[in-house]
C-alpha cells in the first residue's frame, strides 16, 4: 500500500483528535463560571455568624478551594490559546519542509506535547473543585444537623 493509501484515516483520526479538544475546551469553558457562580452566592448569602467552629472552617475552606478551583481553571484554559499557538506553529513548519523538499509528498501530523504547567492546574482545578463540593456537604452537614465535635 502506498502512502496515499493512509490519508483519509489519518484525516479521521486528526478530525477527532480536534473534536475532542473542542469539547474538552467546552466543558473548561461550562465549569469556570458554575464554580464563580458557586463562590458568588456563598459569599453573598454566608450567614453572619457560624456558631460551629467546625462548620466554619470547612466553609472558609470550601471558599478558598473554590477560589483556587478557578484560578486554575483559568489558566487551563490558556492552554486552549497556547496550543492553537503551537499548531499554527507546527502547521508551518511542516509546510516549510514540504515545500523546501517537493520530493516528498507526505506530510506527517505532529502530536504536541502539554506543556507540564497546563497539567498539573489541570489537575489542581478538578481537584481543588471536587474538595470544595465535599466540603460544602460536610458544612451543611454541620449547620444543619448541628452535630458537634468530639471531645
Amino acid at each position: 500500500m502506498s502512502d496515499i493509501d493512509y490519508k483519509p484515516q489519518m484525516d479521521k483520526i486528526i478530525e477527532l483528535q480536534n473534536k475532542s479538544f473542542a469539547q474538552y475546551f467546552s466543558y473548561l469553558r461550562t465549569i469556570t463560571p458554575i464554580a464563580t457562580g458557586m463562590l458568588g452566592l456563598l459569599v453573598a448569602l454566608k450567614p453572619d455568624h457560624i456558631q460551629n467552629k467546625i462548620a466554619l472552617y470547612l466553609f472558609l475552606i470550601s471558599i478558598l478551594l473554590l477560589g483556587i478551583g478557578i484560578l486554575a481553571s483559568a489558566l487551563t484554559q490558556f492552554y486552549e490559546v497556547t496550543f492553537l499557538r503551537q499548531s499554527h506553529l507546527a502547521e508551518k513548519s511542516m509546510l516549510k519542509e514540504l515545500l523546501d523538499n517537493k520530493d516528498s509528498k507526505k506530510g506527517v501530523h505532529r502530536e504536541l506535547p502539554k506543556p507540564i504547567i497546563y497539567t498539573i492546574s489541570e489537575l489542581v482545578t478538578f481537584s481543588c473543585l471536587s474538595l470544595a463540593i465535599i466540603s460544602l456537604i460536610a458544612y451543611v452537614f454541620f449547620v444543619e444537623l448541628d452535630i458537634k465535635p468530639i471531645k
